[in-house]
């Protein structure tokens, strides 16, 4: 008998397993790969723009599985951006102004203020429920 084999007799006369020398690995296929030129790595990186390029491309080609939709990091800055800015309080302030009759306004500017007010807390919203995904 070959050394492994008798080794494989005595450990099951023993009653003990074999101890495998390698672990069992999963073979994963083979990357699939294209050569691009520079101006090409460059037009793909554009369009690709927060995102990987690998991300990009198999978007495109898989577009009908993949879910379109801006990764975290970006939305978090666009809210953030939001939240920074000086929208919301100047919209409030000039709501208390037209409140107290310190702005005079017409229906129309009112009901603008109001469609614009509406408009940020929706694209807040719309982002917080994004960020949540």
């Amino acid at each position: 008998m070959s050394q492994r084999l008798h080794n494989l007799y005595q450990d099951a006369v023993a009653g003990s397993a074999p101890s495998p020398k390698r672990s069992i690995r999963r073979k994963r296929p083979a990357p699939l790969s294209i050569r691009v030129s520079d101006d090409e790595r460059a037009w793909l990186k554009e369009r690709a723009g927060d995102r990987s390029i690998n991300a990009y491309v198999k978007e495109r080609i898989f577009k009908e599985k993949a879910e379109l939709s801006p990764n975290k990091a970006t939305l978090a800055k666009y809210l953030a951006e939001l939240g920074a800015s000086d929208i919301a309080p100047n919209l409030r302030t000039l709501a208390r102004c037209a409140e107290i009759g310190a702005f005079i306004s017409d229906q129309e500017t009112r009901d603008k203020l109001n469609e614009a007010l509406s408009v940020i807390i929706a694209i807040r919203a719309a982002l917080i429920e994004e960020l949540k995904r």
